[in-house]
């Protein structure tokens, strides 16, 4: 606002010292023409108007007039000088005013302009301050945005350890409901080889007596009497058999009730187990864990076959020696009540899918195997002192899949950048629509 004013107060003085110097320049000029102004000349005789003042014109003509006529003329020449010098001294003392309120203005425009220099001067330091402030604020919201940055770079990356821990603690999880399922089978199997000795042992006693019966009864009676007799005591030998039997499946029914703790108790530790692969800090622990889990599922597994392979050849004795059909109806109860099913029908498949998932658990094996030794094939020497464990394959084919796509993905970017630069463009709509017109110029 200042400023505005004082640019005011500066054009208006180039204007008045314009116009005086104006005037002053002008000022001899109008002297001679005062004389012949309107205004003073209507103030003269009749006689005097259109002569001329100069001092020439009276000397030429002093010798043409009279004594009074002359005295006359001085009188009214001194009335027009007095006049004239009255108008002279009026424009002066205007002038002199005028040149008073220049004074005034030059004197308060000097005066504002000593101000303002003494404003800036001033104002110059909280200025440079303020500046100094504003960088150093700006350097600060730079340096927050940066640390921002690599905030925001370092919760991406763990967000994707997070990620790849979750998927890795599902592995995990699916790997112990494995085990789970696996210990379920193994103590399913264990019971049936029990129940399979037992029932064996107590056929093989009843056959026993049995034998001794007939051999007693066959040289005594005829063979219908000996027919009989045999039925009656195999059904008295049966009922005592299925007493037998039911004293064994209570104490069977006992044993798999305390296995069954034993599986509760197996699954809270699995539980605690998984909270403290979670909490655990150190990877080497959680390594040296994975691996001792994997050996022991391997070891267990290893032991399931094997005890499946001897099943089957008990079985296969079994079939050989199974000539009489109730044996067979027992073994087969027997079975059903081991592989729990109602139907012995399903006794066969039950079997066969046992057999089956085991060959698909050594064919993960195999592929398992296949994968780590390629990791190590093509790994730099030295990479792995050990085995690699299933976290260090996993980290191994996330980093390949993301190197083969950002590769891709600057392949594919080149390329593009070259078809662009080479139809002049940069849309890919643009691209479509120069090639078209270019094909339909072939």
């Amino acid at each position: 606002m200042n400023e505005t004013k004082l640019e005011e107060k500066i054009a208006s003085l180039r204007a008045t010292l314009n116009k005086l110097g104006t005037s002053l320049v002008e000022e001899d000029y109008t002297i001679d023409e005062d004389l012949n102004d309107s205004r003073l000349s209507d103030a003269l005789p009749s006689n005097l108007k259109g002569v001329s003042f100069r001092s020439e014109s009276l000397y030429s003509e002093e010798a043409n007039t009279s004594p009074k006529s002359d005295v006359r003329e001085l009188r009214m020449l001194l009335d027009y000088e007095r006049k004239r010098s009255e108008n002279l001294e009026n424009r002066i003392a205007s002038k002199d005013q005028l040149l008073g309120e220049m004074s005034a203005l030059q004197n308060e425009l000097y005066a504002n302009i000593e101000d303002l220099q003494n404003k800036l001067e001033q104002k110059q330091p909280d200025v440079q301050r303020e500046n100094e402030y504003i960088a150093s604020i700006k350097e600060g919201y730079v340096k927050e945005v940066e640390l921002m940055n690599e905030q925001l770079h370092q919760k991406s990356h763990e967000i994707l350890n997070l990620n790849f821990m979750i998927e890795q603690a599902n592995f995990k999880e699916k790997e112990y409901l494995a085990q789970i399922s696996d210990l379920k089978i193994q103590i399913e199997m264990k019971a049936g080889y029990e129940n399979l000795d037992a029932i064996y042992e107590l056929r093989k006693q009843i056959q026993d007596q049995n034998a001794e019966i007939l051999k007693l009864n066959k040289e005594k009676e005829e063979y219908q009497f000996s027919q009989d007799s045999f039925r009656t005591n195999d059904a008295i030998s049966m009922r005592k058999e299925i007493s037998v039997l039911m004293k064994t499946v209570d104490e069977l029914h006992i044993i798999n009730q305390e296995k069954e703790k034993i599986i509760e108790e197996l699954k809270k530790e699995i539980n605690e187990l998984n909270n403290q692969i979670f909490e655990e800090k150190e990877k080497n622990r959680e390594q040296s864990y994975i691996n001792e889990r994997t050996v022991k599922a391997q070891y267990e597994y290893n032991k399931s076959a094997n005890e499946i392979e001897a099943l089957k050849e008990k079985l296969d004795e079994l079939s050989e020696k199974m000539n009489n059909k109730s044996f067979k109806c027992e073994i087969c109860e027997d079975l059903s009540l081991t592989l729990g099913v109602s139907d012995p029908k399903k006794i066969y498949p039950k079997i066969t899918q046992m057999l089956k998932d085991i060959e698909k658990q050594k064919q993960i094996n195999e592929l398992y195997q296949k994968v780590e030794n390629l990791i190590i094939q093509f790994s730099p020497e030295g990479a792995f002192v050990n085995a690699p464990t299933p976290h260090q394959i996993w980290r191994w084919l996330i980093r390949l899949f993301e190197e083969y796509m950002a590769l891709k993905k600057s392949v594919d970017g080149q390329f593009l950048e070259r078809v662009y630069n080479i139809l002049k463009v940069k849309d890919p709509n643009a691209a479509l629509q120069a090639i078209e017109s270019f094909v339909k110029k072939i």
